[in-house]
C-alpha cells in the first residue's frame, strides 16, 4: 500500500538585523603587563632574585678557579693567553657591564693601571697576582649588587648602555653572567687537566 506523506511546516526565522558590530581591536599590552619588560614590583623582585642568584653563582665558580690554580700554572696557557690573563679579562668585562653605560664606566686605579686601555688592548699593561684578582672579584661582586639594586622597571626596559650589545638592559644581566660562565668553562677545563676543578654552584647569595 502506498504510504501517506506528511506535510511538514517550514520554520520561519525572524530576519536578523543588518547592523554589523565593529570587531574589537585587541589592545596592545601596556608596559606593566608586557612579558618583555619587568615593569612592576612583582616582576622586579623576581628579576632581581634570578639575576643575583645566577650572577653570584657564576662569581663563586670563578673565585674557585682562581683559588685552585697552582702557582706553577698561573702562567699556563689557555689558547694563547695565560690563566691569570683570562681571569683578569673576565673580571674586566663583568665590571664594565655593571655600569649604566660604556661612557659612565670609571676605571679603578687599583685594577686598571692603564685606564680603559686595559679593556681595549689585547694584553693587560702588567701581570696580576692571585691576591689582586681575588680582590678584584670582590670589587665586581659589590658593583654587580649595587647596579642590580639601582635598577628600575624603566631602566631595565631601556637600552643596554653599550653600543655593541644591542639588547634591552634587563637582558644585559644574563648576558654578563653568560660571558663570565664562558670563561669559567675555559678555566675549569684547564684545571681539570691538572686533576682539579671547581664544583658546580646552582645558585648563590651575595
Amino acid at each position: 500500500m502506498p504510504t501517506s506523506k506528511r506535510k511538514t511546516k517550514k520554520k520561519t526565522t525572524k530576519p536578523t538585523s543588518t547592523t554589523r558590530t565593529k570587531p574589537r581591536t585587541p589592545k596592545s599590552p601596556s608596559p606593566r603587563s608586557s612579558p618583555s619588560s619587568p615593569s612592576d614590583r612583582s616582576h622586579l623582585h623576581f628579576f632581581r632574585a634570578m639575576a643575583s642568584g645566577q650572577g653570584f653563582a657564576t662569581f663563586a665558580m670563578l673565585k674557585s678557579c682562581i683559588e685552585l690554580c697552582p702557582d706553577e700554572h698561573w702562567e699556563g696557557l689557555i689558547g694563547k693567553y695565560p690563566f691569570w690573563h683570562v681571569a683578569y679579562h673576565t673580571l674586566c668585562f663583568a665590571d664594565l657591564y655593571t655600569a649604566p653605560s660604556n661612557k659612565a664606566w670609571k676605571p679603578s686605579t687599583t685594577f686598571h693601571p692603564a685606564g680603559k686601555a686595559e679593556l681595549a688592548e689585547e694584553y693587560p699593561s702588567r701581570r696580576f697576582t692571585r691576591a689582586e684578582l681575588l680582590d678584584y672579584l670582590e670589587y665586581c661582586r659589590a658593583a654587580f649588587r649595587a647596579a642590580l639594586d639601582a635598577e628600575t622597571p624603566q631602566s631595565l626596559a631601556g637600552p643596554s648602555g653599550f653600543s655593541w650589545v644591542k639588547i634591552p638592559r634587563y637582558e644585559l644581566y644574563p648576558y654578563n653572567t653568560r660571558h663570565v660562565q664562558h670563561h669559567v668553562g675555559q678555566l675549569s677545563a684547564f684545571l681539570r687537566r691538572l686533576g682539579l676543578g671547581p664544583k658546580w654552584v646552582f645558585s648563590a647569595d651575595s
